[in-house]
């Protein structure tokens, strides 16, 4: 690893005791610079034993905080080889000790920080000991009922009801929902309570009203003299043109009404009278009377309108605040009937019991030693007050060293969520004054040296130069001078619309040409998972599947799907659909897609195109042609139909979904592939949510149905970005927020021409005028009185500003390559008046630069010019050639519109299609499935086939028989308890109340408690009974269910360890325990199936801990046996000799051939005999 440069250094070690703000441009290596603080505040306490408890490392996603702490642990363990080498044995020995002891650090969350105090707290807090924590989607929910209802109770009151009518009848009741939401939202980022929201709008109304009397005043009366003297000045004017006499002829009456009006609204409508008459040209000498005309008439109409409207926007105020506060109540009484908290509250309640408990702050800050905050620049202000309360004592100083914070204010993006960029300039001169020192880290480490050169000239034209406001930018240095590239940046011009044929639009052709690019780039030998396209939101993302589809370009949408998009949540509710709807085409085609069918395609469309989706599967079964598997698959479904429909309208909907899941396999299904664990919970979540409803919704699939589809329309846009994936080979598209942190070879930002959606809402919460909101006149115009409209101005302020910083988000996760498209739009204007980046480009750069015969765009004469695309072939749609693919059909059939006449269908349409998955990250059990017998693996992993069985093995199971815990959910509750038993500080006569905690995290339902502890008992009672729990508190160390993700021989392997144990004498012993029902003689052979799995524990952990345990024992609680393996030379290197043959299987053509069946005993009840020539061979 390459040493830290001396600013690194400086906020890294230098500095410790100091406080220090980094600020840290993109690229530059602002995390690897806290990591290096953290870990020398080590070496600094290395004695302390509680060291790791008095630093507090706080960033914003769960993500983040696990990559830091696998960074602190790197850095930890190259300092344990340092001291080895220079053989310290005592600095070796802590730096060992702090390894081990890591899982105490902590490393988290705001939100995980302050769920923590408040479990310590959680009387002092007013909150149940046992609160859970709402999903977003819970609390939306909740939070949309309070409104609701909250709205319904203010229409009832007659107070001002004829203002809040007024105001109601002009807004929708969506927008003034989702205004009160986007309010609750930002007085929580704010850190106010209602009664300070109110109490700034109760000043702010004060000094308005002051203001405005004032100026009426002064103002009133001498503009009326002005308008009349201007009038007079016109009425002279002895050749008038057509425009002009238009208000020569209305003046005479309109001022006769003028003088006799008496209310401020008839003179409004009279000054939008006169206005109407001051329009078009006037003519040469006479344009500049009109012009002071209207300059007259605007100020009185501004005057007239905030006399009118602060009234009644001081009524208004005076409901909306007490709504807002009946919100919060009837919200809170909501989750208290739940004993839940939201994510807002766990901020909240933490400041609240920080600042009215003193001892509990104090208590707190002398804990605490050190502060370290990462992504600063995202920071809210009640999170700000938080860092406050930790660092700052009574009298406002931070101790000297205490406070750490790094960030980049030009990445600030998150202005939706409550950040608030202003907090990283006002944090940094606190620091200051209080004696600390602001690091500036300059240096690109990222990025090709041109591709700086062309950062610095965007943003030295998009970005102040004022040092004191966030979107200060300062010249970046690059790591080197030269570049090794001919071409660096490239832009790829998008036809205007009138360029394009009428049925392309500006997208497809923008995607076809990037698509086209692509494989271009692919040619050269670029690798496809070197290339990344950034959108700035995922709405036209199908544009670009298709595009890429069409000409074989492998790509992975990073979706950051709602839970109810989440593809195993969508096959239950498919399945469900059909139940109820069985004429729902779409439904059946999700359900036999799924593992609860998995027929191809190409059988889905003979059941359209041959049996058009009449009768049931049985009828299909005789009007379509399908191998014998599709068949049997059919089958197998219209028996899991039957078994299902048993139960129809006797169970509640939660049980149902349980029963389906059981009778189907779905769940083994979902652990064998490699997001086995997140999907389960998926599943168990959506179980969960069905068992917590009450009412027709728990018991009524349809109901239940509906109350699914209410819910997922709250759901918010993107969530983080899925890792699963990133190591494929295949093109990413992703947003830029979720890009945000990473970075990528070759870069695409599409969309530079397209215009954002600007954020509107009817209420805003400023911190300066309170509550502000917008109103509108009996003809639905916008009333902009002087407060709104500075609030406006405001708003567009901050959201060109934001843009800015995300275009230079966007930009720099480019490592080598950036590619650019849009169409040519020029520049109208000011650049902060645009928010196209494509009229950026014109005004920073200027479109009129193109070289249009060379394909060059030059913006400095001494680097590389950008190369420019002014169109690929065959991006226009051509007309003459009639073409269809096989998703049109299939999807036109879905929908009952394809024609029943002859197609020109290739061929291939209907053959086995090739399937190659990513096989890079595996975890644990599918590689131990791959090492017993490859050809199995290749039939359920690689090509995904279902476990098949004989047709006289497909059997109903009638509701009298009896119910068994499937073998998959029957280890998990045995292993989550055997996990607690073994805790020293959990003792026996804890057991049924750890089955029952058991059974709420699994979300199994109550009734269910004898039958699931009469199926555990047995196991438990071995286990209690054992050596190893006999003797746990005999061991000097134990981790329990210890997760791991480790790329070792090309492949990211995840798993988890069941228990590692440290005895006296300082030696480590791996435990894994099994519930396989065997006996005592198949004890050996089922240890050795087992082994490759111990093999690759060993591997993982000395690989993250760097020392080897001497011991891996398999504990069988069936036949209460132990088997173990000594961890010698040899056992590790026919473990890495078996490793790297996977590896090469992995990596290598997907190919039956090169999967070998293993023949053996497995092969008699092995699922996949019925095809395998493994079970001939025997």
């Amino acid at each position: 690893m390459n040493p830290l440069t001396l600013r690194q250094q400086r906020a890294a070690a230098d500095l410790l005791h100091t406080n220090c703000i980094v600020t840290a441009g993109a690229g530059s290596g602002k995390t690897r610079v806290l990591t290096h603080r953290f870990v020398n505040l080590l070496a600094n306490h290395q004695e302390d034993p509680n060291i790791l408890e008095q630093i507090i490392a706080i960033t914003f996603t769960e993500k983040a905080a696990t990559e830091m702490k696998e960074r602190i642990r790197q850095e930890v363990n190259e300092r344990i080889n340092q001291a080895r080498e220079k053989q310290q044995k005592e600095n070796e020995y802590q730096w060992r000790r702090l390894l081990v002891e890591l899982e105490r650090a902590r490393i988290s969350t705001f939100h995980s920080f302050c769920q923590k105090v408040l479990l310590e707290y959680p009387l002092e807090a007013s909150v149940s000991p046992s609160f859970n924590i709402l999903n977003e989607w819970e609390a939306e929910m909740l939070l949309r009922e309070a409104i609701q209802e909250s709205l319904t109770d203010v229409w009832k009151k007659e107070i001002e009801r004829p203002t809040w009518e007024e105001w109601l009848v002009g807004n929708s009741f969506s927008s003034i929902e989702e205004s009160l939401q986007s309010a609750l939202k930002q007085l929580h980022s704010l850190g106010w309570n209602v009664q300070s929201l109110f109490d700034a709008t109760q000043k702010c109304a004060k000094q308005l009203e002051e203001r405005h009397t004032l100026r009426w005043e002064e103002e009133w009366t001498p503009l009326q003299s002005e308008l009349k003297q201007s009038a007079n000045v016109i009425l002279q004017v002895k050749k008038p043109g057509k425009n002009m006499q238009s208000f020569i002829e209305t003046w005479p009456w309109w001022e006769s009404r003028w003088q006799k009006s008496k209310s401020v609204t008839e003179q409004i409508t009279l000054i939008r009278v006169l206005l109407d008459t001051l329009k078009g040209f006037w003519g040469k000498n006479n344009n500049q009377l009109k012009e002071n005309m209207q300059h007259i008439c605007q100020q009185m109409k501004e005057l007239l309108i905030t006399r009118k409207y602060l009234s009644i926007e001081a009524k208004l105020t005076n409901i909306l605040c007490p709504l807002l506060s009946q919100v919060i109540q009837r919200y809170q009484q909501k989750k208290n009937a739940k004993e839940a908290v939201d994510f807002n509250d766990l901020e909240w309640k933490t400041y609240e019991l920080l600042t009215q408990r003193s001892e509990i702050r104090k208590r707190y800050f002398e804990q605490i030693r050190y502060v370290l905050v990462d992504e600063y620049q995202d920071t809210n202000h009640i999170q700000k007050k938080l860092i406050d309360l930790l660092t700052k004592d009574t009298d406002g100083n931070i101790p000297p060293g205490k406070l750490f914070v790094v960030g980049d204010p030009k990445q600030s993006i998150y202005r939706f969520r409550g950040a608030d960029v202003s907090l990283f300039t006002q944090t940094r001169n606190e620091i200051k004054l209080h004696g600390g020192e602001e690091v500036i880290l300059d240096t690109n480490f990222r990025s090709d040296p041109e591709l700086i050169v062309f950062f610095n000239h965007v943003f030295s034209h998009l970005m102040s130069q004022d040092e004191e406001v966030p979107n200060y930018y300062e010249p970046v240095k690059a790591k080197s001078k030269d570049t090794n590239s001919e071409v660096v940046i490239e832009w790829i011009r998008v036809p205007q619309k009138k360029e394009l044929t009428e049925d392309l639009s500006s997208h497809e052709a923008e995607a076809m040409m990037i698509a086209k690019h692509i494989e271009q780039l692919s040619k050269e030998g670029i690798p496809y998972k070197d290339m990344t396209i950034l959108l700035r939101k995922m709405t036209h993302v199908k544009v670009y599947e298709q595009a890429l589809a069409e000409v074989g370009i492998p790509f992975y949408v990073v979706k950051g799907r709602g839970f109810y998009d989440r593809q195993e949540v969508l096959d239950i509710l498919h399945f469900l659909r059909i139940l109820v709807q069985p004429n729902d085409r779409l439904a059946w085609a999700g359900v036999l897609r799924s593992p609860f069918c998995g027929v191809s395609d190409e059988t889905i469309l003979r059941i359209a195109m041959d049996a058009k989706w009449e009768g049931q599967i049985q009828d299909w079964l005789t009007q379509i042609q399908v191998t014998k598997a599709e068949q049997r698959k059919l089958q197998q479904l219209a028996a899991l139909l039957d078994r299902v429909e048993l139960w129809l309208g006797q169970l509640p909907v939660a049980d149902l979904i349980e029963y389906l899941i059981e009778e189907s396999g779905y769940e083994e299904v979902l652990w064998a592939t490699s997001i086995g664990k997140q999907a389960t919970a998926n599943v168990k979540k959506l179980i969960y949510q069905a068992n917590e409803l009450t009412g027709l919704p728990a018991v009524s699939i349809s109901a239940f149905l509906e109350w699914v589809e209410q819910v997922s329309l709250s759901q918010q846009d993107e969530t983080e970005a899925s890792i699963e994936s990133e190591d494929s080979p295949s093109v990413k598209i992703m947003t830029i927020h979720q890009a945000k942190g990473l970075e990528f070879p070759i870069v695409y930002l599409p969309g530079l021409s397209d215009t954002p959606r600007q954020n509107h809402s009817l209420l805003h919460i400023h911190p300066k005028w309170g509550l502000v909101v917008q109103m509108q006149d009996e003809k639905g115009e916008t009333i902009e009185t002087e407060h709104f409209k500075q609030v406006q101005a405001d708003e567009k302020r901050l959201q060109w500003e934001e843009s800015v910083r995300l275009f230079y988000v966007a930009l720099t996760r480019a490592e080598k390559r950036l590619i650019l498209s849009g169409s040519a739009t020029p520049l109208k204007g000011l650049l902060d008046q645009n928010y196209q980046w494509s009229t950026w480009l014109d005004g920073v750069i200027g479109y009129h630069h193109i070289d249009e015969q060379e394909g060059i765009w030059s913006f400095d004469s001494e680097h590389l010019p950008i190369r420019v695309h002014l169109n690929f072939e065959n991006t226009v749609k051509s007309t003459s050639i009639h073409t269809i693919s096989k998703e049109d059909i299939f999807n036109q059939y879905i929908a009952g519109k394809l024609k029943e006449e002859p197609l020109s269908i290739h061929i291939d349409l209907f053959q086995e299609k090739r399937v190659t998955p990513h096989l890079v990250a595996v975890n644990v059990t599918k590689w131990k499935q791959l090492v017993n017998c490859p050809r199995k693996f290749y039939y359920q992993e690689i090509i995904g086939i279902p476990e098949i069985m004989k047709d006289e093995e497909i059997k109903i199971l009638s509701p009298n028989e009896k119910r068994k815990l499937p073998p998959t959910l029957k280890g998990q509750l045995v292993h989550q308890i055997c996990e607690w038993l073994m805790d020293p500080d959990v003792s026996i006569n804890e057991l049924p109340v750890l089955i029952e905690k058991a059974c709420d995290q699994f979300q199994l339902t109550s009734y269910d408690y004898p039958f699931i502890k009469g199926e555990m008992d047995p196991y438990l009672q071995r286990f209690i009974q054992s050596s190893l729990y006999q003797e746990k508190r005999k061991w000097k160390k134990i981790w329990r269910e210890w997760d791991f993700t480790e790329e070792i021989a090309g492949l990211r392997i995840s798993g988890q360890i069941d228990l590692m144990v440290q005895d006296q004498m300082d030696h480590w012993q791996l435990f894994d325990y099994k519930t396989d029902r065997i006996s005592i003689q198949e004890v050996e052979q089922t240890a050795l199936e087992y082994e490759p799995q111990l093999q690759l524990y060993i591997l993982a952990f000395q690989q993250k801990m760097g020392f080897i345990p001497e011991q891996a024992t398999l504990y069988f609680l069936e036949p209460d046996q132990f088997y173990s393996f000594s961890v010698t030379k040899s056992w590790l290197e026919k473990a890495q000799i078996r490793l790297q043959e996977t590896a090469n299987l992995l990596q290598g053509e997907p190919e039956l051939t090169r999967f070998i069946p293993l023949v053996g005993k497995r092969c008699d009840y092995c699922s996949y005999r019925l095809i395998c020539e493994g079970e001939n061979r025997g």
